[in-house]
């Protein structure tokens, strides 16, 4: 090879080692190869974006104020953003980000709804993605607002997160966000090489439920075996100060179609009894599908009842919110006048629930009905409940007799306005003691306000009546001519 051949070799490579060093120069160190290189990020992301200021430059940091962004379904906007990184760090295959600061984004989303399932793959991640490490130290959203379409915004107030991206897996460290409604603290780690999704974090709501003032969500998925994806335990609690008083977990399977649900379990600390069960959320529709089998053990109702129950069954839900069915039947173990059971079927949809009572005991007798309530522009609520046969002497031994009744109730609560409602109550060819019993009742709700429209009960040596606002006042007469027809083992007349 000639002089004159190696010469020009060694200026073509010197002239294109200064070209490319000029070009990094330029783009790294000017403020308008900052600003180009944002741009064609922007565009080969789909997206066009400008800016009102921009300061700095890609060596160390750059800062963006009056940012606007636009592609073919939505729009971006924010106040500033603020980035600093360590850019040599990238030549040894690391993008360290130092912080990554925006306020005040507005995001608009107008991508048609699809008419398609949810889609459930989880994401992989292959090559050189997987190989690459990278972080950002703090991560800082300081106001936001997505709006999909013309649904209401979901808003952020502050966000922030120590990012970490290795071996595949995203960790969100030190994560803390608030929203109007809840604040959300913890640490969330997913894995796209090997499927994983790690999470321990605390929501405290604005305004308690009940007593519960922040909740504690722990999962531990891995990958899973056969069609799921994903598989580990998920524990759910419910927290007021240290103690704990709610506690729900189960095991979970994610498939590309569905949730599998077993060994579920929930459980109340101030209360005796458990729900177990297992079920599956089938998302392969458009409307995902329930499939639920729930087990009552030793359920106490005493805190709503103000009497202790020991109540027993099972229930069965298949469908989906918009058109579900199920199956129930209930005991409440105990003493002998505590002894029940019930067994019926329900359907019902997002505004609407119907049950039907096919059998059940109660004081020796049998029991029937329906239970129909709606919650569509107010509430409201009918039922119906027929008991026949029903042994009083379960109560006391000198109430011998048989007692048929039937009962009516609904109430109707508006969206604005006051609660009304309607309750009759009849007795029926029922015998106390030896002798005919009825009943009739009769009332009415306004409000606070229970009006008794007619009150009658006629047995063995008694007939009482009674009328009136109980607010205001009840005009009640009775004829007693023999108190052990009312009150066994009494004596005297009224």
């Amino acid at each position: 090879m000639s002089r004159k051949t190696i010469y020009i070799i060694s200026s073509i490579v010197i002239i294109g080692f200064l070209l490319i060093a000029g070009i990094s120069v330029w783009l790294l160190g000017t403020v308008q190869g900052a600003a180009w290189t944002i741009r064609t990020i922007a565009h080969q992301a789909g997206a066009e974006i400008e800016f009102g200021i921009i300061e700095g430059s890609l060596w160390n940091a750059v800062s963006l104020k009056g940012i606007e962004a636009t592609w073919h379904q939505g729009y971006a906007k924010a106040d500033k953003l603020f980035f600093e990184w360590h850019p040599l760090m990238a030549i040894t295959g690391n993008i360290a980000v130092k912080r990554l600061s925006v306020n005040n984004v507005v995001i608009q989303d107008d991508r048609p709804e699809e008419d398609k399932p949810p889609e459930l793959s989880w994401p992989k991640v292959n090559g050189l993605p997987a190989k690459l490490d990278a972080w950002i130290d703090t991560l800082e959203i300081t106001g936001l607002d997505y709006t999909r379409l013309k649904n209401t915004p979901f808003t952020v107030r502050n966000a922030s997160a120590l990012v970490i991206w290795h071996n595949g897996m995203i960790s969100f460290r030190n994560l803390m966000l608030s929203t109007p409604g809840i604040g959300v603290t913890g640490t969330v780690e997913a894995g796209f090489l090997h499927p994983s999704l790690l999470a321990d974090i605390t929501a405290t709501p604005v305004q308690s439920l009940q007593d519960i003032e922040r909740f504690s969500l722990k999962a531990r998925l891995m990958p899973g075996h056969g069609t799921e994806q994903l598989h580990g335990p998920v524990a759910i609690s419910g927290m007021s100060g240290d103690k704990q008083l709610v506690n729900i977990s189960f095991l979970t399977g994610i498939t590309k179609t569905a949730l599998n649900l077993s060994e579920l379990r929930a459980e109340q600390t101030n209360r005796k009894g458990m729900l177990n069960g297992k079920g599956v959320i089938d998302f392969s529709d458009i409307i995902p599908e329930l499939n639920f089998s729930l087990v009552v053990e030793g359920l106490d109702l005493s805190p709503e009842t103000g009497t202790a129950t020991n109540i027993h069954g099972n229930l069965t839900l298949n469908g989906s919110l918009e058109d579900y069915r199920g199956d129930f039947s209930f005991s409440n173990k105990g003493p002998h006048t505590h002894q029940a059971e019930i067994t019926g079927s329900l359907n019902g949809s997002k505004k609407d629930l119907k049950i039907q009572i096919t059998g059940g005991a109660f004081l020796g007798g049998k029991l029937k009905g329906k239970i129909d309530t709606s919650w569509h522009e107010g509430i409201t609520l009918e039922s119906e409940l027929r008991a026949r046969n029903m042994n009083p002497a379960i109560l006391s031994p000198d109430w011998s007799g048989t007692v048929n009744l039937n009962l009516s109730v609904g109430v109707t609560k508006p969206e604005n306005g006051e609660t009304t409602g309607i309750i009759r109550g009849r007795i029926l060819e029922s015998r106390l003691r030896g002798t005919d019993l009825t009943g009739e009742l009769h009332a009415e709700m306004h409000g606070e306000d229970l009006i008794i429209r007619k009150l009658a009960l006629k047995g063995n040596g008694f007939d009482i009546n009674a009328h009136g606002d109980l607010a205001k006042r009840l005009s009640f007469l009775a004829r007693i001519n023999d108190l052990s027809g009312l009150v066994p083992d009494a004596r005297g007349r009224l």
